[in-house]
């Protein structure tokens, strides 16, 4: 990248900002698009702008953590190679000041012996992403956890060269010098019925979003958990409501998605979900397994 590129994309706010207002370092386009990668393009569940992710398993973790209950989710984030604001230095509820954060390069510099002159010269400029940088915990002191979205194969290779350091390596020197938990998460540890319930069930929050403009959602929320905690399947407590309410079901639907997605009612989004049957508990216990997995702060 050449420095008036790098220029051009900091004056535009890539790398910068934060829920809707965050704009990926790096966007998917015609002009980069990859034939070997999944890349996508898809809004995530409680965002109005446009995610850009390189592969499926970064949207797959990405759903995972937001559903675990992470706060933000930013896709492509930047680890500057000079020294920079905290990545939570402008955070919206943030109460507290934070510290500037080392820069990729210096971090790296203890490990391969490499200067800033030696990593990014004056010919051009790369800048390392992390897949994922999440932002958890209280929302007025939150934290930032790293994921790195690697099938675990790919990190027992050899160790990296100096002139050919990978992501990951760049990825786990910034963390540990700045004190960011860091995490390399492969899909192939989350169940297939898991990721295919997650994406099922997470539409429901946007059009729940929109439903909630001409309809009072809570009336219904209420009615449905009462129906599903007295055994009811799916099915039937959805007819119910329905009628009750005088609602269309394909308005009480998405709400009992949304539900699901939000954990309102106890139910285990890796167990094939039958709407001919009753819910089956044990969400609460995953999400919670799933938050120490993600989420704790250990680094």
């Amino acid at each position: 990248m050449r420095w008036n590129t790098f220029d051009r994309l900091i004056r535009q706010g890539s790398g910068q900002g934060h829920l809707d207002a965050y704009i990926p370092f790096r966007q998917n386009t015609r002009r980069n698009i990859s034939m070997c990668n999944n890349q996508a393009i898809a809004t995530m569940p409680g965002y109005r702008r446009s995610s850009h992710f390189e592969n499926r398993h970064q949207r797959s973790v990405g759903l995972l953590a937001l559903w675990a209950g992470a706060r933000d989710v930013r896709e492509k984030y930047p680890l500057w190679p000079f020294t920079h604001p905290h990545p939570l230095s402008d955070w919206p509820m943030n109460f507290e000041d934070r510290p500037c954060c080392v820069g990729s390069a210096e971090a790296l510099g203890s490990l391969t012996g490499c200067s800033f002159k030696d990593l990014f010269d004056s010919a051009g400029l790369s800048i390392p992403l992390t897949d994922l940088m999440l932002t958890v915990g209280d929302p007025h002191c939150p934290r930032c956890v790293m994921v790195a979205c690697f099938p675990i194969q790919r990190t027992l290779k050899a160790p990296p060269r100096r002139d050919n350091l990978p992501s990951l390596e760049i990825g786990l020197q910034y963390a540990a010098a700045n004190g960011f938990a860091h995490r390399i998460i492969d899909t192939a540890m989350i169940g297939k019925t898991l990721l295919r319930n997650l994406k099922a069930f997470s539409f429901s929050v946007n059009v729940v979003r929109e439903t909630e403009k001409e309809h009072d959602v809570t009336p219904l929320v209420e009615s449905l958990k009462e129906a599903l905690e007295r055994g009811e399947s799916i099915s039937e407590a959805v007819k119910v409501v329905s009628s009750r309410q005088r609602i269309p079901e394909c308005v009480v639907w998405p709400v009992f998605d949304f539900m699901a997605w939000t954990q309102v009612i106890d139910i285990d989004l890796s167990a094939q979900v039958r709407h001919s049957e009753p819910i089956v508990p044990g969400g609460h216990q995953l999400r919670s397994a799933v938050q120490d997995l993600l989420f704790s702060d250990r680094t």
